[in-house]
């Protein structure tokens, strides 16, 4: 039955037209504020006449919060008043309503909308309003302000200053609208611009008076006006600062503060210095290694079984090498790598001599430094390879040595020791190092793009062009012959010697 009166009134809202037929006793819109307290009884105390010619055909009543919605809670139809809550809204004449033992949520902007007819079937509405503040006192927790000072100082995490803080409350519950506190000093100084926090009003203080500090109540405030006039909550709270003895504590935890930096400053030079001490001990440990006039990958292994590029000497010359210390035991200097195409070989004579690439992905460490190593003592020579299927292969050769650039870089070494990759060099032993603007008379390195060790002209090209699949033209790809054949290019190659 209420739904239906409330659509029929909803109905009529919408479909006429708004103007003032009739007289308000108050001629402005918005009528005044009330205020009231939880629990008391609220009256809007609306009435109107109308003209001797108009009717009133309904009455809606509706509630705006503050989140803007407008809700209809009440209306009076064909004389009869239907309530959402008749327990709580109740109709005073003539237009007015009394909202019975109120809470906070009946807080917001109440509106009655009075429809009426001239007997010619024109609908007019006519409306009132009134805003309403339903307050609710604080609560205190042992029903009693009290004021204190915490025993100790509190750190600013902003400043980094100490301060005394001082609490008002402790707070259950600020009421609503909230309640504000204010602090009074010694001498008079009113601070309002505090902060809360677990039920407190914080007053911070750095510099401090003697005497009692005050905690009260601001005056304004609708929450005020619902305590009980002889409440304890009324009256004011305060707690007396010793400055001296607050000058004390905040210099104490300032000392304590240093005393703790100290600490932790100390505990920081201790490892500091455990730091440099264990970095003293590994410079040591590599310029023992770096002080040997003949040093190699081998003599690093004695300190470091970390591959990794590494600094080495030959007599007076300074070379930065990629040792291998994982490879049949290590000290391995790896001076040619393919793995991904990532760096061009098809590079002039001066490139070649010189090396280029990156040391931990693809390079090639120099024709000059090939000879300044070979040329110091004995090496072996160590190829290991991989193709796209996943089988991997090695050749291993004894005495392995490159001549200056008199003789064009020559390749040489005394026996095939042996492997699963077969020997592809043997055919290339004796020959000089030949690129696409310094070539042979049978214009190999033109032909097969790479630098490398043609005769006429390969068995062997691992410099040759990085096909990022096996397939490849006969020869023109990264070949070994005897692992894998000329039509099918190698995934990854290594080149490395060890002295023996």
């Amino acid at each position: 039955m209420l739904s239906s009166c409330l659509l029929r009134a909803v109905i009529v809202v919408i479909f006429t037209t708004v103007s003032n037929a009739i007289l308000w006793s108050s001629s402005t819109e918005v009528e005044e504020n009330i205020t009231a307290c939880v629990g008391d009884d609220l009256s809007i105390p609306w009435s109107f006449t109308t003209s001797p010619t108009e009717t009133v055909i309904g009455i809606t009543w509706f509630l705006e919060k503050n989140e803007g919605k407008r809700t209809m809670f009440a209306s009076l139809i064909d004389g009869e008043f239907f309530s959402l809550s008749r327990q709580h809204v109740q109709l005073v004449s003539n237009a007015g309503v009394r909202l019975q033992n109120v809470t906070v949520n009946d807080t917001g902007l109440y509106s009655v909308h009075v429809s009426t007819s001239d007997g010619g079937g024109h609908v007019t509405i006519s409306n009132h309003s009134a805003a309403v503040q339903v307050s609710a006192p604080p609560t205190l927790s042992g029903g009693q302000l009290l004021a204190r000072h915490r025993p100790a100082p509190v750190k600013d995490e902003v400043t980094g200053m100490w301060h005394v803080m001082l609490e008002c409350g402790q707070f259950m519950d600020r009421g609503q609208p909230p309640v504000i506190a204010e602090w009074t000093s010694p001498s008079g100084v009113i601070y309002t611009d505090i902060h809360y926090q677990d039920g407190y009003f914080l007053l911070p203080l750095q510099t401090v008076e003697s005497g009692n500090y005050t905690c009260s109540f601001l005056e304004q405030g609708p929450a005020r006006r619902c305590i009980a006039s002889d409440s304890i909550v009324l009256g004011e709270a305060t707690v007396y600062v010793d400055g001296d003895n607050v000058k004390w504590n905040l210099m104490e935890a300032n000392e304590r503060e240093l005393i703790e930096k100290e600490k932790i400053l100390r505990q920081e030079n201790q490892l500091l210095q455990s730091e440099v001490q264990n970095l003293t001990q590994m410079v040591h440990q590599f310029q023992q290694v770096v002080d040997l006039q003949d040093s190699s990958c081998l003599a690093v292994l004695q300190h470091s079984t970390m591959s990794g590029v590494y600094q080495i000497f030959v007599g007076k010359v300074s070379m930065s090498v990629y040792c291998d210390q994982v490879t049949d035991g290590g000290g391995w200097t790896v001076f040619q790598r393919r793995q991904d195409g990532s760096v061009s070989f098809s590079r002039n004579w001066t490139n070649y001599r010189q090396g280029f690439g990156d040391l931990n992905k693809e390079f090639w460490l120099g024709l000059d430094n090939l000879h300044t190593l070979t040329s110091s003592r004995r090496y072996e020579l160590r190829v290991d390879l991989e193709s796209f299927n996943g089988t991997r292969a090695s050749a291993t050769y004894s005495n392995f040595r490159i001549g200056d650039i008199s003789t064009n870089y020559t390749f040489d070494f005394d026996d095939f020791i042996g492997g699963n990759a077969g020997d592809s060099l043997t055919f290339h032993r004796g020959s000089g190092f030949w690129t696409r603007d310094r070539d042979n008379k049978y214009s190999c390195g033109l032909m097969w793009s790479g630098g490398w060790w043609y005769y006429n002209c390969l068995y062997a090209n691992l410099n040759g062009i990085y096909r990022p699949t096996a397939k490849t033209p006969p020869s023109d790809g990264v070949i070994w012959k005897d692992f894998t054949g000329f039509r099918e290019s190698l995934k990854r190659t290594e080149m490395k010697i060890r002295p023996t």
